[in-house]
């Protein structure tokens, strides 16, 4: 009888052993897939009695709160790439030796570097930017010119500084001012040239009715003589001319500040400028000029108010004229194509008389001309034009070779295969 009774005991020993081993095993696990943060683990609650129940309950528990936290940090990580990657201010994270952290899109296309990614140095990037963004310091700013795909860009830098598990990191915020420089000044411009417009036509007009009176009714006073008469009538008609050309002048600079809202539409820009070459034939002929038209072959449309479109290309083409006065062999060239920053170029380059270097950074300012009869608002209205259609104007000129003058359409509002 005891032997039975030793064989059952030993035998419930055993099993309480294997129960033990299997409760140790399911715990080591649970802790394991924490540690590997594997939360899709799932527990039986009710095969082992009341007190196991209770702590596979609390396995369960604990594991579901863990999915639940790791789904919403998830999200909340997904969400925060989404914004980073959407904001039009370029990003990019970096740690002591300066490999990629984080860097977004709108980065990336100041850059021209699509490639960018996590994980690489930071040195394959514009060294001159990379000096910079590396002394700066948390909590500065600071300005930085950067020459990219053909487009000068004025940055405007901003650091700080992070710790993350122990390893220090610097993020710099790289923002184009560039466009936002160019509304300032042209508000300033126009706000300047209203005034003035304003003030001057009001002065003069009075002006030019008064001479005109005086000039008609001069010849019927009796007691002056013919010398009295004619000299009078010098003045009078020199104050005249004078006012007509100051009221003719200040009309000219009006344009600046009333220029309408482009009507976007879709229009055939081949079209467009084969329009203007007739406009401009007979003068083509005279001065034997060549004329070429290059576009690609995905371009046919933009998007684009024609009517404003046409006079900023008239504009450029009556300059082109005017340089290859002058020229052996005259050339204008109109190439159309899109840009490695997905733009919409139209480029018109002549082979004329070019710009001078100190002149060239003030071609687009309203009233500065160097011509003799010209009002000096022609390329300045090109530019507040294709400003309003939130493109870009840039030119590039050497004296005595060529001037070539680039309008930049964004390739959401000007692209159509």
């Amino acid at each position: 009888k005891s032997f039975f009774v030793f064989i059952f005991l030993f035998f419930q020993v055993l099993e309480l052993l294997k129960y033990i081993n299997k409760s140790n095993y399911d715990y080591i696990n649970f802790i394991n897939a924490l540690a590997n943060k594997d939360y899709t683990t799932n527990y039986p609650e009710s095969s082992k009695g009341s007190s196991f129940s209770i702590l596979y309950q609390n396995f369960n528990k604990i594991s579901k709160q863990f999915r639940t936290l790791n789904f919403e940090r998830e999200l909340q990580y997904q969400h925060l790439q989404t914004l980073i990657k959407h904001i039009d201010v370029g990003i990019i994270s970096f740690d002591e030796d300066n490999n990629i952290h984080l860097v977004n899109d709108a980065f990336k296309q100041i850059f021209n570097n699509p490639f960018l990614r996590q994980n690489q140095s930071i040195n394959k990037l514009h060294a001159d930017f990379v000096n910079t963004i590396v002394k700066l310091k948390q909590g500065e700013s600071q300005l930085f010119q950067l020459l990219s795909g053909g487009y000068k860009y004025e940055l405007s830098l901003n650091a700080t500084s992070y710790k993350l598990s122990n390893k220090k990191f610097k993020l710099i915020s790289v923002k184009n001012i560039h466009s936002e420089l160019d509304i300032k000044e042209q508000e300033s411009y126009q706000k300047l040239i209203s005034v003035l417009t304003h003030e001057i036509m009001n002065s003069v007009s009075p002006i030019v009715s008064l001479s005109s009176t005086m000039d008609e009714n001069i010849e019927k006073v009796d007691n002056v003589s013919e010398l009295k008469i004619d000299f009078l009538k010098e003045g009078i008609h020199a104050i005249h001319d004078r006012s007509k050309n100051l009221l003719n002048f200040t009309n000219e600079y009006r344009k600046l500040t009333k220029l309408p809202k482009p009507v976007f539409q879709e229009f055939e820009i081949k079209k467009t400028i084969d329009k203007i070459e007739n406009l401009y034939k007979e003068e083509f002929k005279q001065n034997n000029i060549r004329f070429e038209i290059k576009i690609s072959d995905t371009i046919q449309y933009i998007k684009a108010d024609e009517g404003l479109i046409e006079q900023v290309l008239i504009n450029i083409y009556k300059n082109a004229i005017e340089a290859t006065t002058n020229t052996e062999n005259p050339k204008i060239e109109t190439n159309i194509f899109q840009n490695d920053i997905d733009e919409i170029c139209i480029q018109i380059k002549d082979n004329g008389s070019g710009i001078s270097n100190d002149k060239l950074s003030k071609v687009f300012i309203p009233f500065y001309t160097d011509k003799e009869e010209g009002s000096g608002i022609g390329l300045s209205l090109c530019k507040q034009i294709i400003n309003l259609h939130g493109g870009r104007i840039t030119i590039d000129s050497i004296e005595n070779q060529f001037s070539s003058i680039n309008l930049y359409f964004k390739q959401n509002i000007a692209a159509k295969n």
